[in-house]
């Protein structure tokens, strides 16, 4: 199969995916609390707009644009540290 990693990078894939996981989660824990709940139920959970809305008693709106905002304070985290080092 073309483009399939090696035997031998699985170790390495299996590190780096781990890394990876542990810095997404450090950086959630920078932003507003709402942001870091709406990203998890959104992307970990694989919630629907509408099942965040019933669970979190919040109109549908109201998870897109603070979704919406969490998106961008998350990816300004990760900016600021590709910058920081």
């Amino acid at each position: 199969m073309v483009g399939a990693p090696q035997v031998e990078e699985l170790p390495e894939l299996i590190i780096l995916a781990k890394e990876r996981s542990e810095e997404i989660t450090r950086k959630l824990t920078k932003l507003k609390p709402l942001y870091s709940e709406l990203l998890l139920l959104k992307y970990e959970s694989d919630l629907s707009y509408d099942e965040i809305s019933q669970l979190l008693g919040i109109s549908v709106s109201s998870v897109k644009s603070n979704l919406f905002r969490a998106r961008k304070s998350l990816l300004k985290c990760f900016e600021e540290a590709h910058y920081d080092g």
